[in-house]
C-alpha cells in the first residue's frame, strides 16, 4: 500500500486520529466558558470529589469506591506486576463467585491460571544447570 493510501486511510479514520485532534476544536469554546464564568479554572467545580474534577488524572478504581458497595458490583484492582495467587487471594477476599462470571470471563480466567500452573510445574522441573 502506498503512503498515500496509507495517508487517506488513517485520514477517513477517526481511530487513527492523535487524541489532541479532538480536544483542540474545543478550546474556543472553553474558553468562552472561561471568559462568561469570569474564572479560568471553572471547569474544576464540575466534580469536586474527583482529583482535578475527573479531567483525566483521576484513577478510575479510585472514583469507584466513592460509589456506595450496594450499588456496585464487586471489584478488585490488580496490577501487572501482580501474580496469579495473589490475585486469587484478593477475589476470595472480596467474596467474588466465579460461577457468577460470563462465560467469556471464566474461560480467560481458566486459560490464564493453567498457563499460570504449567509454568510453574516446567519452571520446577526444568535442569538450568544442563543448559
Amino acid at each position: 500500500m502506498g503512503s498515500s493510501k496509507i495517508f487517506l486511510k488513517k485520514l477517513k479514520n477517526w481511530e487513527y486520529w492523535p487524541t489532541h485532534m479532538f480536544y483542540v476544536p474545543n478550546l474556543p469554546y472553553a474558553f468562552y466558558l472561561a471568559l462568561k464564568a469570569k474564572s479560568l479554572t471553572f471547569y474544576t467545580a464540575a466534580n469536586p470529589i474527583l482529583k482535578s474534577s475527573g479531567n483525566g488524572t483521576e484513577s478510575k478504581f479510585e472514583s469507584l469506591q466513592h460509589i456506595p458497595k450496594k450499588y456496585k458490583p464487586k471489584t478488585i484492582l490488580v496490577s501487572p506486576s501482580e501474580n496469579l495467587d495473589a490475585v486469587l487471594e484478593k477475589i476470595e477476599l472480596e467474596k467474588i463467585d466465579l460461577n457468577d462470571l460470563p462465560e467469556l470471563e471464566q474461560f480467560m480466567l481458566n486459560k490464564i491460571y493453567s498457563l499460570n500452573f504449567n509454568f510453574k510445574r516446567y519452571f520446577a522441573n526444568y535442569d538450568f544447570h544442563n543448559l
